[in-house]
């Protein structure tokens, strides 16, 4: 429906000319303009294992994804980390389709990154926030959905990725949204 654009991105380093680096900048152009409201750029972290900045990943207008080790309790030890990194999601031993009608199982950030993506969208459908909010402040907020329903977890700057919670949070700002805006109410 128009309200939510996405770019989710491979990790890579700073390369000119490079293609990602690229999409991120025209992205964030588009927002500076307004244009579309609430395009949301997910990067996956890299997968160096270490607290060493990557490009795009590091931007603080991102959301940086690492990737958690297979009991879900921490980071992957080849994950990025760091404040950088934004939040985890899984990505280890992830299954998924390959050519020749075949599945495989992969490991990485870029693994992880496709659930926040995802999360998103899922929040995109419930927050109201394109109808509701001016179209530079829709970005802003559904990346504080994801951030502030985040688990703890040490080497990222805001935990593990909670869908539940994000929906949660999102299903009750909408709620006092539409609270507010109630006949008879003056929404102050």
């Amino acid at each position: 429906n128009g309200e939510l654009g996405l770019v989710r991105l491979g990790a890579c380093e700073v390369i000119d000319g490079d293609e990602r680096e690229h999409a991120v900048r025209e992205s964030h152009a588009r927002r500076r303009h307004g244009d579309p409201p609430g395009v949301v750029v997910v990067v996956a972290a890299g997968n160096s294992g270490t607290d060493t900045p990557s490009y795009p990943a590091s931007l603080s207008t991102v959301i940086s994804v690492g990737a958690l080790d297979e009991a879900g309790t921490g980071l992957a030890t080849f994950s990025g980390r760091g404040r950088w990194v934004s939040v985890a999601a899984p990505g280890t031993a992830i299954i998924g389709p390959v050519p020749g009608n075949r599945f495989a199982e992969w490991s990485g950030t870029s693994m992880a990154t496709p659930l926040v993506a995802g999360q998103l969208a899922l929040l995109a459908g419930i927050d109201g926030l394109a109808a509701k909010v001016k179209p530079e402040e829709v970005t802003k907020k559904r990346r504080e959905l994801v951030t502030r329903s985040a688990r703890s977890l040490e080497g990222t700057k805001d935990g593990t990725v909670d869908l539940v919670g994000s929906l949660t949070l999102a299903a009750e700002n909408a709620d006092r949204r539409r609270a507010r805006h109630r006949p008879g109410r003056s929404g102050r």
